[in-house]
Parts: C-alpha cells; structure tokens; sequence
C-alpha cells in the first residue's frame, strides 16, 4: 500500500467515526426527548441558574415573612382577655382573673444535700416537688420533708431554708407571691440533719 492509499484510509475511517459519533449523538438526544415527554431537554445557562437561586430565595423569604406576620397575629389574638360573653360559658358563677405582675415563678435544682440559706420573702412561697424529695424548714418549727408532687406552703416574711434530702436530688417549682427577698445566714449541718416531721 502506497502512502497515498494509507492517507486515503485514514480519511475513510475518520469520516466513518464522525458519522457513528453524530448518529449516537442524534439516538442519545432522541432517548432523552423520549424522557421528558417530548420536550427537549437543555442545560441552563450560569445567568439562569443564578435567576432561579434568586427565586428560589424570594420565595423562601416571603414564605418567612407570612409565617412570622401570621405568628405575632395570633400571639396577639391570643393574649387577648376572653369576652364576658365566652366567660359566661367557661365558668359558673362570677370569676375574675387576678393579675401576676408580682407573681414569680422559678425552677431551681439541687444536688443531694445542697440547700439555700437562711431567707425570707417579701410574701407567700409555694413550692412544688417536681422531681427528687424536698427537705425544708421554717424558723421555730421541726424540719420537714415533701416528696415527689408535694407542695409546701412558706408564709411571707418568716426566715425559712429549703433544699434537697441527703440521698436525692431535687428539682422544684418555686411560686411567689410578692417581690424581694432578704438573705440570711448559713444553714449548719446540725439544723440540716436535724429530726424531720412526719
């Protein structure tokens, strides 16, 4: 075979290879036509990826802006006071709310055997066991112990200490009925320990 022959062939079989390459190009674009139910399927462009990133955000931010005005609507609504006309619905007889603006309501733990100080409170404690066992007492009285869902009522005014039994933790819900309080001393071990009421 001539040079010339060589050079002929190679043409030929480029020729033959740009041929297969443009049919399975055109089979490949007709599958993918098949695929997205004849419309032709094409890649976006950077700007209209960029455009629709930006709708995307729009939307998300409008869909936030909906929800936070919805919620303060409803916060609002909701704290309204209810109606004579609903009261007269939820209650027999006449009720009345009481306003908490000195009412105070804390959650406060304690480790086995840790108690508060010596202290009073410028009105009425209530003190409910929500988790463990509450020792507790008031000035002039024997020490006393509350468990699990117990409540202890400490009058305003009176030196009182409260804190968790030897062997268990505490958690309690403290309610108060008036602001201020006034820290004492420290508890000793020995008014701890001393002999519980039962």
């Amino acid at each position: 075979m001539t040079m010339r022959g060589v050079f002929t062939l190679r043409r030929k079989l480029r020729l033959n290879a740009r041929v297969n390459y443009s049919q399975s190009i055109t089979s490949r674009n007709a599958r993918l036509r098949s695929r997205s139910h004849g419309r032709p399927s094409r890649r976006l462009s950077m700007e209209e990826a960029m455009n629709a990133q930006s709708q995307r955000r729009a939307w998300l931010i409008l869909c936030f802006v909906v929800v936070w005005g919805l919620s303060a609507f409803w916060m609002t609504y909701a704290q309204q006071p209810a109606s004579q006309e609903t009261a007269n619905y939820t209650f027999t007889g006449k009720s009345w709310r009481i306003e908490s603006k000195d009412l105070n309501l804390s959650s406060r733990g304690f480790e086995a055997s840790a108690r508060s100080d010596w202290h009073t409170h410028g009105g009425a404690q209530l003190l409910f066991v929500q988790q463990g066992r509450l020792r507790y007492q008031v000035r002039g009285q024997q020490v006393s112990e509350v468990g699990l869902h117990g409540t202890a009522y400490l009058p305003g005014g009176v030196p009182h200490w409260h804190g968790a039994v030897p062997d268990q933790d505490l958690i309690q819900v403290s309610v108060t009925f008036a602001p201020g309080i006034k820290w004492m001393e420290k508890v000793s071990d020995a008014e701890y320990s001393a002999r519980t009421a039962r």
